[in-house]
């Protein structure tokens, strides 16, 4: 774990709905499936 890297975000948010987490957090939205942990889409947002 020689190079682990902390990046801290000034906007981050968590929703959940039915089965998926919604991610926002500067400027992408992702998309995780909160059984399986998987990435099911991940967008930059445009300004």
């Amino acid at each position: 774990m020689g190079d682990t890297k902390i990046v801290y975000i000034e906007k981050f948010g968590i929703a959940t709905f039915k089965i998926n987490w919604y991610i926002t957090a500067s400027a992408c939205k992702i998309t995780v499936n909160a059984h399986s942990h998987t990435i099911i889409t991940a967008h930059k947002v445009r300004e």
